[in-house]
């Protein structure tokens, strides 16, 4: 099994997250905060790490500031955000992509294998 981790302080899109993930033969660990995720990474082999841009306390991007001191983890935006600039923000923050939500189980699954392909590829 592939563990993922998602960080998002939305039990709804955790749920909602865990839910287009079932079956698909990745293991969803989840984070609520940046102490949370650190207890995951910790206690599993996570191969890539999911964040939402907007979230209560911070902000994706400065949450993946703090995580790349953590280890060399491929990391995806994910935002309900429309905005071109987010696009552009992500690339030069290091995020591997984007993904907009919503997305179909089939959209995430198949932009999550094609992400650790290239991940391992690099």
């Amino acid at each position: 099994m592939t563990h993922l981790l998602a960080i998002d302080d939305s039990p709804c899109q955790q749920l909602i997250l865990a839910n287009q993930l079932a079956g698909s033969g990745f293991t969803l660990l989840t984070a609520d905060s940046l102490s949370a995720a650190k207890s995951q990474l910790r206690r599993y082999p996570v191969k890539l790490i999911l964040i939402e841009l907007l979230l209560l306390t911070d902000n994706g991007f400065q949450l993946a500031t703090r995580l790349r001191h953590l280890g060399h983890y491929p990391l995806v935006l994910m935002s309900a955000r429309k905005l071109a600039a987010d696009q552009h923000w992500c690339r030069a923050r290091g995020f591997r992509q984007l993904l907009q939500r919503p997305l179909s189980s089939d959209q995430l699954v198949q932009s999550l294998h094609q992400l650790l392909k290239e991940a391992t590829d690099a």
